[in-house]
């Protein structure tokens, strides 16, 4: 593979991103050697590759990904099922805070 494949993936993946594509985060969490706890590597690789605000990325890897596979997930709202995460600090400051939540929440109850 060559040097210069990895950042001409980063241009196309960028360029569809300002083209209007909907773009949503994945991973293959669940399989063998790939954690759910690893997930907050894909917020962090979509603020590198399409050059947006952690708190955009957030968004993309939560809401988009569950409105695109047909789930309603993501939002907190009344009647939902309030999954979230407490933080240490402002991801857009610091978007490493999601690898080290304070609390998680499940269907609003601490886990």
């Amino acid at each position: 593979m060559s040097a210069k494949r990895p950042s001409l993936l980063a241009q196309n993946v960028r360029r569809a991103f300002e083209a209007g594509v909907r773009t949503a985060g994945g991973s293959d969490a669940g399989t063998p050697f790939n954690h759910h706890e690893n997930y907050a590597d894909e917020v962090v690789l979509m603020t590198m590759l399409l050059g947006i605000s952690p708190q955009r990325a957030l968004h993309a890897a939560t809401a988009v990904s569950a409105e695109l596979t047909g789930l309603h997930r993501g939002i907190l709202q009344p009647g939902e099922p309030a999954d979230f995460l407490l933080l240490d600090s402002d991801i857009d400051r610091d978007v490493n805070a999601l690898t080290r939540p304070t609390a998680i929440f499940k269907a609003g109850t601490a886990v």
